[in-house]
């Protein structure tokens, strides 16, 4: 804005805009009429990637704690834990799920470890 020649009434007028745009966080994202319709007539898709994501944030909090519990006086994780092993096949089990829909839906994402990092952001 600096650039720009702009009046200093519609400066901060677009100041207060951004301001709340970004203070309004992702709910901004519904402002946007193709994007709010989009959602309100599919709305099974966000529902069931919703899901999933809560369920791997669950998963990966639960995987934080049980290696910290796993570890003996030298830091050395007991990988051969039943828990942490069924808690990391699920957490993969979930990455193939979303990673299958993805496909079926015509996406060309093929490395779970993206998806992982996208579905955590």
């Amino acid at each position: 804005m600096e650039g720009c020649v702009i009046e200093e009434e519609q400066r901060r007028s677009w100041v207060s805009i951004l301001t709340d745009i970004i203070d309004e966080g992702p709910h901004m994202v519904l402002r946007l009429p193709k994007i709010r319709q989009a959602i309100l007539s599919h709305p099974d898709p966000l529902l069931w990637f919703c899901k999933k994501r809560l369920e791997l944030e669950l998963l990966c909090l639960k995987l934080m704690v049980r290696i910290e519990q796993c570890k003996d006086e030298n830091g050395s994780i007991n990988w051969s834990d039943t828990v942490l092993q069924a808690t990391a096949k699920r957490r993969a089990e979930i990455l193939r799920e979303v990673h299958q829909r993805m496909c079926s839906d015509g996406s060309r994402v093929y490395d779970m470890d993206e998806i992982d990092t996208s579905m955590l952001m």
